[in-house]
């Protein structure tokens, strides 16, 4: 994970990463690129997002919730950043960000946690939560993954992700 918070840091310095939400449209633009939402026929129903290098563009699938075309774009964000190809393009279908088959789509998928909901500010937003709900319920995960979920406008399952990650629920299992 590391690996990937040093990319963030090296390859977008001077951009504002602390805000949060994640301003990934801005990002984008930063590196050159412009974000675009395509409306997708019954052929594209499964993409959830296509990097477009020699024309620099980033292509989101309109019909996905907001929370998943924040992660696609950050994915997709994450290839170019990650330098995955230098002409041509990527289409991401669900499927692979879901449940990525090769290198290069997980390593856009943890680029994407990592870019989305930063290691620091995901832990004090996390505390904060603790401190203002009742644990006892039996809804107490639910609630917090959801919650952060929210805050950060990630999709529950990629905030799943990182809470089991720092083990921050393990201590209510006792």
């Amino acid at each position: 994970m590391d690996k990937f918070r040093k990319q963030i840091v090296d390859s977008l310095y001077g951009i504002k990463k602390e805000v949060i939400p994640v301003q990934l449209v801005s990002i984008a633009k930063e590196l050159g690129y412009t974000v675009y939402r395509f409306r997708s026929n019954f052929e594209a129903l499964d993409i959830s997002g296509i990097v477009n290098y020699d024309e620099k563009k980033i292509l989101l699938n309109e019909l996905d919730f907001n929370m998943r075309q924040r992660f696609t774009l950050a994915h997709e964000i994450g290839h170019i950043v990650l330098k995955h190809l230098e002409n041509g393009e990527i289409v991401d279908y669900r499927e692979n960000l879901l449940n990525p088959d090769d290198e290069k789509e997980h390593d856009a998928n943890r680029f994407a946690v990592e870019l989305l909901m930063p290691q620091k500010q995901f832990k004090e937003k996390f505390e904060e939560i603790k401190n203002e709900n009742n644990f006892n319920s039996d809804d107490y995960k639910v609630i917090t993954v959801s919650r952060l979920a929210s805050y950060f406008i990630t999709p529950y399952y990629a905030t799943e992700v990182r809470v089991k990650e720092f083990r921050l629920l393990d201590y209510m299992r006792k």
